[in-house]
């Protein structure tokens, strides 16, 4: 799917994945647009946040982590103030992010 990212829970004794949750990278309401995706995937340093560069929306989205039960909480969307974004990066210390194209 478009403009989603799918949690996974990773069974290391089989060495299997399954599905926790699949939820949308864009805005409550906000449809996708043609040529819109997400591209790509963080986390930060610390382990408790998810980021997601949304293309076409021009937003990176940002995500809670929960540790018990490895689903995301929408905690907000920051403009990339260029267009497409299709990658992006975090300072070693997490406090950063590098918004690129």
């Amino acid at each position: 799917m478009l403009c989603t990212v799918t949690a996974f829970r990773y069974d290391a004794k089989r060495g299997a994945l399954s599905e926790v949750q699949t939820i949308t990278t864009l805005p409550a309401g906000e449809t996708v647009q043609p040529g819109s995706s997400t591209a790509e995937i963080l986390v930060h340093p610390n382990g408790k946040f998810l980021y997601g560069s949304n293309r076409g929306h021009d937003t990176i989205a940002v995500y809670a982590i929960d540790f018990r039960t490895g689903k995301l909480t929408p905690v907000q969307h920051v403009p990339t103030l260029g267009k497409m974004p299709r990658n992006f990066n975090l300072d070693p210390t997490g406090q950063m992010v590098d918004r690129g194209a």
